[in-house]
């Protein structure tokens, strides 16, 4: 039987699970969730045949609850590791607004399933912006909450430090849906204990004073729409200097030692199998020294300290989500592995420091290639969704 999914013209799904149609609330997952007795992937020809025996977290929840269909896992970059959506075995995802540019990733196919309506809302994962970076591109929400609010139980990693289950969709009401559902504690991740710890905070409150943030904001090629649209929202609202900001790739780059180290199970028999774009990146966590590494992790707590200290003055803090519009898949294919290192930083320049950093930040669009990042303190997620849904975007 033919499906109607608009999104397989994009090639936004590996697999197709259920999509008769009814009254459920929709939802597609990146295929780098755990789903028992079907295949998940990674969009890898390491993972081609893989059949995991338990479902993640996030995907027995949804399971659980009779108000979800789940329909399609979705395309992806391979292992979540790049920002483009080129690195499939599947092949790239397809940007329904302008086929010839890419739809950002490493959660593509998830934002191309929600741009053409076929769901709802799509799960995704976000390590240095890869649900953010696509929903920018693709013209939808991209919702990162803050480390820990949702277990990343049989989730595929790239970097346990840095990961995060998130939402996409067109509206923000649905993201709020789907996070109450996901969000809590989990026994089998221990980052969700901040569930038990840091209830949500300011959800009755107005945001009142916005801080532009300098050093992500100039050098944008995307600037000028980002202003005009900050002008129209009507607020208080101040450029300020944050010069901690953007968390230095150096840094970043430490925990590339975790993504090795979940490789290194693979490697032996399939270093081959991987695209030469992620195998680089892999490969480049080997040369991290345990030092450098335990040295990041030490200071990352009183980075965050220092950082959410301007939301003693501030309520939100915004950038836009890319500094750059979205490249042209041919540009990338072309030079493969040097054009993805060099667009890689471009790409996450804005995005990266708010996974490090743990707070939670959304992409809301501007049009159908640029988005305007929002940014809260620690346990401010339903205070800044409440401030997004008050947006006539």
């Amino acid at each position: 039987m033919q499906s109607n999914l608009k999104g397989l013209k994009f090639n936004a799904y590996i697999t197709i699970i259920d999509d008769t149609e009814d009254e459920k609330f929709r939802i597609a997952i990146k295929d780098n969730m755990y789903t028992k007795g079907l295949r998940t992937t990674a969009a890898s020809k390491v993972l081609y045949n893989f059949i995991p025996d338990y479902d993640a977290t996030v995907v027995a929840k949804l399971k659980k609850d009779t108000r979800i269909k789940i329909v399609a896992k979705t395309n992806m970059h391979e292992f979540a590791i790049g920002g483009t959506n080129t690195s499939s075995i599947f092949g790239p995802t397809i940007n329904p607004n302008d086929p010839e540019l890419i739809t950002g990733g490493s959660s593509g196919g998830s934002a191309v399933a929600v741009a053409v309506g076929d769901v709802n809302a799509a799960l995704g994962t976000d390590t240095r912006g890869s649900i953010r970076i696509p929903a920018a591109f693709c013209g939808v929400y991209g919702f990162k909450p803050t480390f820990g609010r949702i277990s990343n139980y049989g989730i595929i990693p790239v970097s346990w430090s840095l990961d995060h289950v998130g939402i996409l969709s067109r509206e923000v009401d649905s993201i709020r849906k789907v996070y109450n559902i996901l969000k809590g504690y989990d026994p089998n991740d221990t980052n969700t204990m901040i569930n038990l710890i840091v209830n949500e905070k300011r959800k009755g409150e107005k945001v009142k004073r916005i801080g532009i943030i300098k050093e992500l904001t100039e050098d944008c090629d995307t600037k000028t729409d980002f202003m005009r649209f900050m002008d129209k929202l009507g607020l208080d609202v101040e450029e300020i200097s944050i010069p901690l900001l953007p968390i230095s790739i150096e840094v970043l780059d430490k925990f590339r030692a975790e993504t090795a180290y979940y490789h290194s199970q693979f490697l032996k028999d399939h270093e081959n199998d991987y695209f030469p774009d992620v195998l680089a990146s892999i490969k480049q966590g080997f040369s991290v020294s345990g030092v450098d590494y335990v040295r990041v992790i030490m200071n990352r707590d009183e980075m965050i300290k220092e950082f959410v200290k301007i939301f003693n003055k501030y309520d939100l803090l915004a950038c836009p989500t890319v500094p750059i519009y979205p490249p042209k898949v041919k540009d990338i294919l072309e030079n493969y592995t040097s054009h993805l290192l060099k667009f890689r930083k471009m790409l996450t320049r804005n995005t990266s420091s708010f996974n490090f950093l743990k707070v939670p930040a959304i992409s809301v669009p501007i049009n159908k290639f640029v988005g305007a990042q929002f940014i809260a303190d620690i346990g401010c997620d339903e205070y800044l969704l409440n401030f997004v849904s008050s947006l006539s975007v």
